[in-house]
């Protein structure tokens, strides 16, 4: 038997709470990676972490708004003390605006790009923690 591809990285993924952000930690952790999965909804991480923890995977859940600079930043921070070390970053989070173009707000416009800032803000603020 072969050994998995990933085995020894560390992965931080947002926007992981389901869909393709769900679905790319589950196929990091087959790979043999540890995630770090980043999103607002805890009761989904939580099942997500276990399923992966079920299949012989490492998933540790951190509940965060990234659009928040502070909150990304300290989800990248988690990582790091629970991990060690971070390797790869999914930045997957996003927003659905609900309602139409012409009854959204600048606000609610300004916001959505946000999501994919946001890990970047806190991949930003940290020291290189990748292994050579």
């Amino acid at each position: 038997m072969s050994e998995k591809p990933l085995a020894g990285a560390v992965a931080l993924v947002t926007g992981a709470s389901g869909g393709i952000g769900a679905a790319t930690a589950r196929r990091l952790a087959e790979e043999g990676a540890a995630v770090a999965i980043v999103a607002r909804r805890r009761d989904r991480l939580d099942r997500l972490a276990e399923d992966i923890a079920n299949l012989g995977g490492r998933a540790h859940a951190i509940e965060a708004d990234i659009t928040e600079p502070e909150q990304a930043y300290q989800a990248v921070q988690d990582t790091l003390g629970r991990l060690e070390r971070l390797d790869i970053l999914v930045d997957n989070a996003g927003i659905m605006l609900l309602g139409t173009a012409l009854h959204t707000t600048i606000e609610e416009w300004d916001r959505a790009p946000g999501t994919a800032r946001g890990a970047g803000m806190g991949r930003r603020r940290r020291p290189r923690h990748r292994a050579d």
